[in-house]
Parts: structure tokens; C-alpha cells; sequence
């Protein structure tokens, strides 16, 4: 028998995919379940045994921005094996071996596929609005990703919530029923949802479940000015003509107590009718207003007396009421004549009716509790006299 003769490589021409990566087994982020191979060829297809310098790999078309990456190479007789490689993106690839002044060689076409699901991302931009009791503002798009960033198909819930501090409700379409999760469906890899709230702000939303959640600031604003609210009653008690300890404070509000920052309102406050002493008078208000914020500094009530309230008015909102204020008497502030004195008689006699001096408090009540002395001069006169002098007043006070 003759021995059969094996052929001499020739000159090195070429790189040629023994093994090339299958999608079958390919996951974003993981080795290739096929890992691949490549040989030196000369121009007949046979492998040339021989080391050379250095086989690469790089990705010969795919995804914008993919990465190779993790190679190791491992060359035996002309045979390159690798190890560990990967691609960060979804899609549909090929690979391309180079060796200086050989060809080229490109694999077969292979798809990574996405990784398992990881996380939830919200993907829409923040939503903004006007508070409200339906949810109106979106869409809101959520969608499932694996841990390297790239969406997955599969069908997951997804629980809404939100830290608002108000009402917020949640809706599959625009003023729809209230949910309080939504389905990522089998096919898909995301889902809309509508949002709404009843407390201005900047809530944050979050979606949460099996996978990791996700959190966005969204940005709700007041509704339409609609009341008067009074964030700070006047002092509950106060004295005649003296400004409130406290003084008042009145907001304006949109139906759900948020304040109206935009609101252009004229606030008026007014001695509620009905409550305290008739013919009593508020005095010496004077208000700023700042972003819905109407502040008042020296309100003052006159008459003593208890129950007083105070009404908050502007013409196109309902009005606000106040606590009760109880105005008792105050310390001593001014004298009044409440009997003036009558004259009309012979020098040296009596006025036919006598003066009579009241100690009254700032706002004109009688201090009771007085224990002071007053005393009577003359003010002012006119003589028929052609003298100058004044004369004198002598009286007796009890």
C-alpha cells in the first residue's frame, strides 16, 4: 500500500470563521453561547499551522454605538479560539476577523437578544397641568428593560403611586376609571398611563413591581382661583382701638386648597354682619398681596364686645370667615367730654349743666378701672371786655 499524501499549506491568504456566535444563545451583556473561531487559510482553504501575530475581532455591522467586547484569544497552529465575547445592544450583527496583510473575514449574521427583564424606566418627559380629581395629564410611557439598558418583550405588571400628599389618581385614558397598576401586554415592551392629582406641587410618580422601579418629578399647578381661606385668624382676643396681636392672613384657593400663586384678586375684610356690637367699626387695615397671599397689619375694632368675626371678600370668590374675636376694654388712651358744659349764667354761678369727663380706651370705651385724676382749665374765651384777662374756673369733680 502506498501512503497517502498530506498537501503542504501554501502562503497565508486569508482569515476564514470556523464557528461563528448563534442567536439562539446570545444575550446582551453575556458571552456567546457560541464562541467564535477562526483559522488562517491559504488560497486552497487549508490551514496554514504556523503562528501569526495577532487575529482580532470587531464588529463587522450592527447597532449604532454597539461595543465588543470581553475577547480572549487563545492561537494553535494557525487556530484561533475565542472566548468570553459580547455585544451591550440588542440587534443583528456580524463580526469581522483582521490580521495584517491577510483578508479579511466576516461571520455569519447572528442576533443578540435582549437580556432578562430588570428594570421599569419611565421614557416620557415630565407631564405638567392644572390639579385635578381625574387624571389628565400624560401620556406616560413606562417601559420594562434588561440591566443593560435595552427594552424586553413580556408581559409584567406595572403599581402606580405617587407621593404627592394630595389625591392622585391614575387612569388608562385620559379622564378614565382609576387604577391603581397597569399590564405591560405579551408582545410589547412598554404602556401608557394618564395621571392626575389634587395637590399643586412637584410629585414624584413611581412605578414599581417585579422588576426595579423608577421615580419621576411631575409638575401640578394650582386650579382656578376659587375661594378665600383665612391661613391666620386675627387674635381671639384684643382690646378697643388697638391693633390685633395677630393680624390677619387671607389665601386664595382653588377648590382643593391650593394656593392660587397667580391670582390677581382685590381682598377686602369687613366686620362679619350680625356678630359682636352693633355699630362697631374695623379700622386701620392695610393689605399686601404675594404670589395668592394677602397679609393684613393693623386691624383694630372699636367697640368692645364678643363674637366678632371677620369676612373675607372678592367679588368673583367665595368668601372666607374668621374665628371669634373678643374685644374687651382697654388700657387707658384719651379723655372725652361726654357732657359738655352750658353756660349762659351770671359770672360766678353754676353752669346750668355741668361737664362731665369720660376715661376712654383707643377705642372710645369707658375705662371702668380708671383710678386717675383729671382736671378741668379753660381752653380758650372771648370777652366783651376790653381787658385782658382770662378769668378763672373753679370746679369740684366726684
Amino acid at each position: 500500500p502506498f501512503a497517502r499524501a498530506i498537501p503542504t499549506p501554501g502562503t497565508a491568504t486569508h482569515l476564514a470563521f470556523i464557528t461563528s456566535p448563534i442567536s439562539t444563545t446570545s444575550k446582551v451583556g453575556t458571552p456567546f453561547g457560541f464562541q467564535p473561531v477562526v483559522a488562517v487559510e491559504d488560497a486552497n482553504g487549508n490551514i496554514v499551522t504556523k503562528a501569526f501575530a495577532s487575529v482580532t475581532l470587531s464588529i463587522g455591522t450592527g447597532p449604532n454605538g454597539a461595543v465588543l467586547s470581553n475577547c480572549t484569544a487563545t492561537q494553535f497552529k494557525g487556530v484561533v479560539t475565542f472566548a468570553g465575547c459580547s455585544a451591550n445592544e440588542v440587534g443583528t450583527y456580524t463580526l469581522s476577523a483582521s490580521e495584517s496583510g491577510l483578508t479579511s473575514a466576516t461571520s455569519a449574521t447572528f442576533n443578540v437578544l435582549p437580556a432578562p427583564p430588570a428594570a421599569f424606566v419611565i421614557t416620557s418627559n415630565p407631564v405638567s397641568g392644572m390639579a385635578s380629581a381625574t387624571a389628565n395629564l400624560g401620556p406616560i410611557t413606562v417601559q420594562e428593560r434588561d440591566a443593560f439598558g435595552n427594552p424586553t418583550i413580556g408581559a409584567v405588571t406595572v403599581n402606580l403611586s405617587s407621593n404627592s400628599g394630595g389625591t392622585a389618581v391614575f387612569s388608562a385614558t385620559p379622564g378614565g376609571a382609576a387604577i391603581s397598576s397597569i399590564n405591560i401586554p405579551a408582545g410589547s415592551s412598554s404602556v401608557s398611563f394618564y395621571y392626575g392629582d389634587t395637590s399643586s406641587g412637584t410629585p414624584d410618580i413611581t412605578v414599581s413591581g417585579s422588576l426595579t422601579s423608577d421615580t419621576q418629578a411631575e409638575t401640578v399647578t394650582a386650579a382656578a382661583a376659587n375661594k378665600l381661606v383665612f391661613t391666620t385668624s386675627p387674635s381671639s382676643a384684643a382690646t378697643g382701638g388697638t391693633a390685633f396681636g395677630t393680624q390677619p392672613v387671607v389665601t386664595v384657593e382653588d377648590v382643593f386648597g391650593n394656593v392660587v400663586t397667580a391670582d390677581s384678586s382685590t381682598v377686602t375684610l369687613a366686620i362679619t354682619p350680625g356678630t359682636g356690637t352693633s355699630g362697631a367699626n374695623l379700622s386701620g387695615c392695610a393689605g399686601s398681596e404675594s404670589s395668592g397671599v394677602f397679609t393684613f397689619t393693623g386691624c383694630s375694632i372699636d367697640k368692645i364686645g364678643m363674637g366678632y368675626t371677620l369676612t373675607a371678600t372678592d367679588v368673583l370668590l367665595t368668601p372666607a370667615t374668621s374665628s371669634a374675636i373678643t374685644v374687651s376694654v382697654g388700657p387707658p388712651s384719651q379723655l372725652a367730654f361726654t357732657t359738655q358744659p352750658i353756660g349762659g349764667v351770671a359770672e360766678l354761678t353754676n353752669f346750668a349743666t355741668q361737664p362731665k369727663v369720660t376715661v376712654e380706651d383707643a377705642g372710645g370705651n369707658t375705662v371702668t378701672t380708671d383710678s386717675g385724676s383729671v382736671t378741668l382749665g379753660i381752653g380758650s374765651y372771648s370777652t366783651a371786655n376790653s381787658g385782658s384777662n382770662q378769668g378763672s374756673l373753679s370746679c369740684t369733680s366726684n
